[in-house]
């Protein structure tokens, strides 16, 4: 019995047993400093002091050896009182190496002078150049929110002239051609009340992920207007809606 006690307990502390639950240790390797040296240890190997005893109690349980259900219960009782933390958990030197571990990730990915082109006509857009246009749209968002005066009227007035006449466009062409629907507000208000639902969601993944266009169920809308009415209608009140989901996803018009 207590050869068989020794075996158990050099089994988890051989290991390692934290002072920290396992669910607090995010990283997949940590640091073992023994002697003034440091070993390299994956997270799956070592225990915390729970999972320890709940290991101990199932290899008891599933050994078929010759010890009686007793023994293996005073064995167990025994091993849980000298099963104890044997790694400390170092807080402070933990931190330092994250942060020397962030400070040392380069802040700017590239550099791009004044008046420098960024991308040229024909030329093939790499994730590097993607980079640039999308911080490049992201500092004029900022520049156009800090904006006053005469800058910030002109693009506020553009993007509303902008909106106005596409969905100008589209009541002129009810208008004109299906005046079956112009005429009757149930109609309109169908088409209307999809149209702002796509936007609504738009809105809701562009906030998101602004990489999630494809997430927008615009062609939903396209397909019930055309079953309620026709293809051309259906066009007609999904263009104006692409073209406003392009500018929630972070493609403004620009006026200057």
């Amino acid at each position: 019995l207590k050869a068989q006690f020794l075996q158990e307990i050099n089994q988890y502390m051989s290991k390692g047993i934290v002072d920290i639950s396992l669910e607090d240790i995010i990283s997949t390797q940590i640091a073992i400093s023994r002697a003034g040296e440091e070993i390299y240890r994956s997270t799956s190997e070592i225990y915390d002091r729970d999972k320890a005893i709940n290991t101990l109690s199932q290899s008891l349980k599933t050994t078929e050896d010759e010890l009686s259900f007793e023994n293996k219960q005073m064995l167990f009782q025994i091993s849980r009182i000298f099963i104890r933390p044997n790694l400390i958990y170092d807080k402070e030197r933990t931190i330092r190496r994250q942060q020397d571990a962030i400070s040392r990730v380069p802040i700017v990915d590239g550099k791009v002078l004044k008046n420098e082109k960024i991308v040229d006509a024909n030329t093939r857009v790499t994730p590097q150049i993607y980079r640039k246009l999308y911080s490049l749209n992201v500092a004029e968002s900022k520049r156009n929110q800090n904006a006053f005066g005469r800058a910030y009227f002109m693009g506020f007035f553009g993007d509303l002239l902008i909106m106005g006449l596409l969905y100008t466009i589209f009541f002129l062409f009810i208008y004109h051609f299906r005046k079956e629907i112009y005429s009757d507000r149930k109609n309109i208000f169908l088409i209307v009340i999809n149209q702002l639902i796509v936007l609504g969601l738009g809105y809701l993944i562009s906030s998101l992920n602004q990489a999630a266009f494809m997430a927008v169920p615009v062609t939903l809308l396209a397909m019930i207007v055309s079953i309620f009415y026709d293809e051309r209608v259906a066009i007609f009140s999904t263009v104006p809606i692409i073209l406003m989901l392009s500018y929630i996803f972070g493609n403004p018009f620009h006026f200057t």
